[in-house]
């Protein structure tokens, strides 16, 4: 087996690219991760009221995104999230796509959009293989 080593040196504006992207992405991975919490806690509690009213909810894909976008402007107006009632039984885990904090966040622009959709990519393998049979 033939193996080479190869060593790069990147220049000072892509150097800065790099390290704007890993904190990105490690910024994108935090705040996704807290709104898709904050998205099934909000299922959660429509869930509860439905039932208390004794009506059904209607989840359809509008609903999920409608939900799913107003957890991500939550999250980042307010970081606080309180998850001491939460049943990660109950959780559904519906993340929230790099497009939704890019629309919202600017910095999030300069950097390459498939390194946050790998973040995404990630953190949905990673939501799925710690609650199997989720949808």
């Amino acid at each position: 087996m033939l193996t080479r080593k190869f060593r790069i040196y990147p220049t000072a504006v892509q150097k800065s690219l790099i390290w704007k992207t890993f904190g990105c992405k490690r910024w994108y991975w935090n705040k996704a991760l807290a709104a898709c919490l904050k998205a099934n806690l909000n299922f959660i509690a429509l869930c509860d009221k439905a039932k208390e009213e004794g009506t059904t909810l209607k989840v359809d894909k509008d609903f999920v995104n409608k939900l799913i976008a107003e957890s991500v402007k939550e999250i980042l107006s307010d970081d606080s999230l309180e998850l001491a009632d939460a049943d990660p039984k109950r959780f559904k885990f519906w993340c929230g796509s790099p497009a939704l904090f890019k629309a919202e966040v600017e910095f999030l622009k300069e950097i390459d959009s498939m390194a946050l959709c790998n973040v995404w990519m990630d953190l949905k393998q990673s939501c799925s293989m710690l609650f199997p049979n989720r949808d």
